[in-house]
């Protein structure tokens, strides 16, 4: 777990590759998911209290079981519809401007 004001942007991850199975970056200045393209083994990501506008990024992150993006700028859902995380279990987007939920329906094992 990272709690750091400073952390801006996701960089860097990519040598860890599928090692990575938890990232958890919160109270930080992320403006955009990117930069997981290699961490497809990842279950758990958490971006909750940064500034995130959008859910993106992530379709291709299968093996997701836990993903928590509250307490950001999040305004729309629709983009999860793409989502491949078959396996979700927990979603977290409280505290986030989202006026519609369209894209979590597919989600089967949402908890």
């Amino acid at each position: 777990i990272v709690q750091c004001g400073r952390i801006k942007k996701l960089e860097n991850l990519a040598g860890m590759g599928g090692n990575l199975k938890n990232l958890t970056l919160i109270a930080s200045c992320i403006e955009k998911i990117e930069g997981l393209e290699e961490n497809v083994n990842l279950e758990h990501l958490e971006l909750y209290q940064n500034m995130l506008k959008k859910i993106e990024n992530i379709s291709h992150l299968k093996k997701l079981t836990n993903l928590d993006l509250s307490f950001n700028k999040i305004r729309s859902c629709a983009s999860l519809e793409q989502c491949q995380c078959v396996g979700l279990q927990r979603l977290y987007l409280s505290s986030n401007k989202i006026t519609d939920i369209e894209g979590i329906f597919h989600f089967r094992a949402l908890t």
